[in-house]
């Protein structure tokens, strides 16, 4: 029996399938759990009777898992619906639900129909650098950025988160059609409306032990690493100092841990934490409620504690290694508790820690004003009225990051070592970033070229590509046999649009640009993408080039279908007034007189750029 491939169905059935209106999909954590501000929303949507006419579907990754429902209320359960995801079932809801909501992102191969109202809220307020501030790791933000610009809401909880997904770390700014939702985090909800008892209790449930009668101090620590799919990990440091701390405060605290959910399946395994380690599935915001005393490290999880007004203390005894591994957006000396180095520290300090405390209020408060200024319990309620109703509360504010400058959307080849390349850089530094919003479309950068991609002008905004193509298999077949032949005969238009559609977000462009001209493969999606204007450009005499034997083979045979290709474009640029004359000559079946036009490239002399001037000759 052939699998089920959920990318393949989708695309199959884009077209076909119907938005039911009164459908909402929830997804946190890729399937993992039922929790953080999906959750927070639903509960919001599921006790308000004005929403009653809302079907709730869960994504789980196993539809008979006792602990799906662990942080659902008895009196709710009933409204959800679970959908395995990756199952055919879930592809349908990911087809035909009007509202989709996650706090991450979802698979390569889904891309946002117009109907459909697409909600991230993400999962916490930037301490670590993120996206593009993270050096030499460009590629990392491939799908992140493509689920980014989908959206038609992004939830921050501060304007400090604000600025980071706008500006350097995702550069939405400029290109992003939603609206930012600057209202505070639902997730902090759960936190500041759920009992101290009601959380210890759902704590012993899940087999914690604990003693009722002793405040609670919960371990946090974050992954380390830059690779979500291969964090370093120290669990046998951390069993080593929770037993060390267990033992020194017996019968003065209960001392528990929770890892981030990229260690919890390697820290499970290890009888020392039976009874201290708190499972995976239980929600952060959840455990925070049950918390007094949070002991944590590079998690952003106790920015959301600020609304405690409980004690906090900061355990980094990788400081120094974590900081210039990874980066960070804060001063370490903004923090409103004291970063401490050894676990005798924090047995010193946890001994007298009413006290100690005291010494950080104004830090705290301070962080309290800037994090977590709109958390009031009642944030779910605002987003889910201005979303579902259109109402909006002075605490809830709304931001457009877009801008009116000209959009320009490149495709500059691989960026290997050669002219184009060396062309496209100079091009990015002159550009008139006042007039121009620029994205440069390429590939995964590969280490052996990353130098190029770093000069590039900073300005720009890089997309990569991620996933395979959104094609049905009659599609791939299709694609396959172009590819093959490098001639265009039965293109699937309708599918290189869908595909274009995935790629670009959805968004649209002013003018998109294949600056290299020499992909067949890269081509096709420049020239169907949602452009009022496409420009294709000829950077030598290029039939000479398909010509062209090496060593008895000829490495740019396919430039016939990037020929056949021109009719999708408005413009072919050659980058000399001769060379325009010599590719109009012997590529003339290919190419009508009014798409010719040339610009010539740039050339970086010393602090400036020169050209050979061409009246008209600008984007």
């Amino acid at each position: 029996m052939k699998n089920f491939v959920p990318r393949e169905y989708y695309s199959r059935f884009y077209e076909q399938s119907c938005i039911n209106s009164d459908t909402i999909l929830y997804e946190s954590r890729d399937g993992s759990t039922i929790s953080d501000s999906p959750l927070a929303l639903f509960l919001s949507l599921a006790n308000n009777k004005d929403y009653t006419n809302f079907q709730h579907v869960w994504v789980v990754m196993d539809k008979l898992s006792s602990l799906n429902l662990i942080n659902v209320p008895e009196s709710l359960k009933s409204k959800i619906l679970f959908v395995e995801r990756n199952s055919k079932e879930y592809v349908d809801y990911m087809l035909t639900a009007k509202y989709l909501i996650t706090n991450s992102t979802f698979q390569s191969w889904f891309s946002k129909k117009k109907e459909q109202v697409y909600i991230n809220t993400w999962h916490g307020t930037p301490l670590k650098a993120m996206g593009f501030d993270i050096e030499n790791q460009l590629g990392n933000t491939q799908n992140v950025l493509r689920n980014l610009l989908m959206t038609d809401y992004f939830l921050s909880p501060n304007p400090h988160t604000t600025k980071i997904f706008a500006g350097s770390g995702y550069k939405m700014r400029g290109i992003y059609k939603g609206e930012i939702i600057e209202s505070g985090y639902p997730r902090i909800d759960l936190t500041k409306e759920t009992s101290s008892d009601d959380a210890k209790n759902l704590l012993k449930e899940l087999g914690i032990e604990l003693d009722s009668n002793l405040p609670v101090v919960v371990y946090m620590p974050t992954w380390r690493g830059n690779d979500t799919q291969n964090p370093s990990d120290s669990i046998a440091q951390v069993i080593a100092e929770l037993k060390y701390l267990r033992k020194e405060f017996l019968g003065k605290y209960n001392i528990i841990l929770k890892v981030h959910p990229y260690l919890y399946k390697k820290a499970k395994n290890y009888k020392e934490l039976s009874g201290a380690l708190i499972d995976d599935a239980m929600d952060a915001n959840l455990v925070l409620a049950a918390t007094d005393i949070l002991i944590t490290d590079f998690s952003s999880v106790f920015f959301d504690y600020l609304v405690t007004d409980k004690p906090i203390i900061f355990y980094a005894w990788d400081q120094d290694i974590y900081s210039e591994d990874r980066g960070m957006y804060l001063d370490m000396a903004e923090l409103p508790a004291p970063i401490l180095k050894t676990v005798i520290e924090i047995a010193d300090y946890l001994s007298d820690i009413d006290q100690l405390s005291q010494d950080y209020l104004g830090k705290y408060l301070r962080a309290k004003e800037k994090y977590v200024p709109y958390d009031d319990g009642n944030v779910s309620e605002r987003i889910v009225d201005y979303i579902f109703k259109k109402e909006k509360s002075s605490q809830l504010v709304v931001k457009k990051i877009d801008s009116e400058k000209e959009k320009l959307l490149f495709y500059p080849g691989n960026l290997d070592n050669n002219g184009i390349t060396q062309s496209f850089i100079n091009l990015t530094n002159a550009l008139d970033y006042q007039k121009y919003d620029v994205t440069v479309f390429t590939n995964t950068p590969k280490s052996h070229f990353f130098h190029n991609y770093q000069k590039l002008n900073k300005n720009i905004r890089l997309i990569f590509r991620t996933g395979s193509p959104n094609f049905s298999e009659k599609e791939q077949m299709l694609h396959d046999k172009i590819n093959k032949s490098g001639h265009i005969t039965s293109l699937p238009e309708v599918a290189f649009k869908r595909e274009a559609h995935r790629l670009f977000s959805g968004l649209s462009f002013d003018k998109a640009i294949d600056f290299s001209g020499y992909s067949f493969y890269w081509s096709k999606f420049v020239a169907f993408s949602d452009s009022r204007v496409k420009m294709i450009f000829q950077h030598n005499d290029l039939y000479a080039e398909m010509t062209k034997e090496i060593d008895g083979k000829f490495p740019h045979k396919k430039l016939t279908g990037v020929f056949e290709l021109y009719h999708y474009f408005d413009k072919v640029i050659s980058v000399s007034k001769a060379l325009m004359t010599i590719n109009s000559h012997k590529l003339s079946k290919y190419i009508e007189a009014e798409q010719l036009d040339y610009l010539p490239n740039l050339i970086f002399l010393g602090n400036d750029f020169v050209s050979e001037k061409k009246r008209g000759s600008s984007f």
